[in-house]
């Protein structure tokens, strides 16, 4: 063995966990050019796969790398050139988690790419999620300075109102204001607080945004015309608001209705799609039955449900009486539902079984889009979200089994990763 280099293979590296690793931001003007056609560049770490439309990138040190445009668009801007075109752009002073590494090591760049490598005392930099990048140590040592004090604040909560069409929008914003940003919106039984355990999982790489609909949470519905047309509406000006250019779009159930209206109306403002159980207003013969079906079970339903400590109708039947655990959690849910003081539940219910958007619209769509659903999910079945699925093009679909309608908080380690690796090829 003597003479031979021993390579560790990094896998599952999470760098927030990592008392070693510090916050840096990089500060540096490069040169760019946008690639014509799909290729790879080879990199001293590894291909670099691109497609058309992406940035090509020599750095101050004739580095050469690759990255995505909507990334690039993200953590560039132009100095001695207009946005788009070719010429010298600056790094923004994003703060990213780093670490060096004592011996060799490779990495999957993102799940299923490139895969990296770095020499002894090279750096590994975690981007988000399951997003990796690696920097030769002179280059590292050039470029990198340890980030100020509190640009890395993703341990900050902001809160805030909208005024918007003679109501007050209620959201909170936690993670670096210049980070890339994820918006999450709530199903029928929920508002911003069910999200906990997604902010705290994403915060520390994104700008992590939770809001509440109209009438849901701390959200005035005055006027009361809380509808989903009005909720796609009204992410659309919160992003505006929040100065957002464009977004990972997460909806769960109710709340797929204003994603979906969001990306059919502003598809330039939303990076990837997340449909969280939720058919989001597509419309089949499929979907229509099984919905009716539903809500002919729904107004049959006794209320006990909701006065039971361990049960709610969007979680899974079972799930409270799995162990002392999942019975708070359940009992969490049913008080995070009650802090709405009067939430359009009825009105919200008559109006979903009409509330489908175009059918050309939605086979038009070109946003990289992802459903999740529960394998024991009673309102949104998954041969029905498979169905829904089919009318988005290229849209993939994901299974969570065992399961019901809320993945997101039943088993979150579970649906975090699912949304983590998807949003990190996008």
């Amino acid at each position: 063995m003597d003479g031979e280099t021993i390579v560790a293979m990094l896998v599952n590296v999470d760098l927030s966990r990592d008392a070693a690793a510090m916050a840096y931001v990089k500060d540096e003007v490069v040169d760019v050019i946008f690639a014509r056609e799909a290729g790879v560049l080879a990199s001293r770490e590894g291909p670099n796969a691109f497609d058309e439309g992406d940035a090509l990138i020599t750095g101050s040190t004739d580095d050469k790398w690759s990255v995505s445009r909507a990334r690039f668009d993200a953590k560039y801007f132009p100095v001695s050139t207009e946005a788009g075109t070719a010429g010298q752009y600056r790094s923004r002073p994003l703060a990213v988690l780093a670490v060096q590494q004592a011996r060799a090591f490779t990495i999957t760049r993102q799940a299923g790419g490139d895969v990296l490598r770095g020499e002894p005392n090279d750096w590994l930099l975690q981007y988000a999620p399951g997003d990796y990048g690696v920097v030769q140590q002179s280059r590292f040592a050039s470029v990198y300075r340890p980030a100020p004090p509190n640009a890395d604040d993703s341990m900050l909560l902001h809160k805030g109102f909208m005024p918007h069409e003679g109501e007050q929008i209620y959201f909170e914003t936690a993670g670096a204001r210049g980070g890339p940003v994820i918006v999450f919106t709530h199903g029928m039984g929920g508002n911003h607080m069910i999200w906990y355990q997604q902010v705290a999982f994403f915060a520390p790489f994104f700008r992590v945004i939770t809001w509440d609909q109209r009438g849901f949470g701390r959200s005035t519905n005055v006027t009361g015309q809380s509808s989903p047309q009005k909720a796609a509406t009204d992410l659309a000006a919160l992003l505006e608001h929040l100065g957002v250019r464009n977004a990972h779009v997460v909806g769960q159930s109710l709340g797929g209705w204003a994603s979906m209206g969001l990306t059919l109306q502003h598809p330039e403002k939303v990076r990837s799609l997340v449909m969280a159980d939720t058919i989001g207003g597509i419309h089949t013969a499929l979907v229509e039955r099984e919905y009716l079906a539903y809500s002919a079970r729904l107004q049959a339903m006794p209320d006990q449900p909701l006065k039971l400590l361990d049960r709610h109708p969007a979680l899974e039947s079972q799930f409270g009486r799995r162990g002392v655990t999942e019975r708070a959690k359940a009992f969490l849910y049913n008080q995070i539902s009650s802090t709405s003081l009067a939430p359009p539940v009825e009105q919200l219910r008559r109006q979903l079984p009409q509330s489908f958007w175009p059918a050309e619209s939605v086979n038009a769509i070109k946003v990289p889009t992802l459903f999740i659903v529960g394998s024991n999910d009673d309102i949104f079945s998954p041969e029905v979200i498979r169905d829904a699925a089919m009318q988005v093009p290229g849209a993939v679909v994901r299974e969570i089994a065992g399961a019901g309608h809320s993945p997101y908080f039943e088993t979150p380690d579970t649906w975090n990763a699912l949304v983590q690796e998807f949003i990190a090829a996008h």
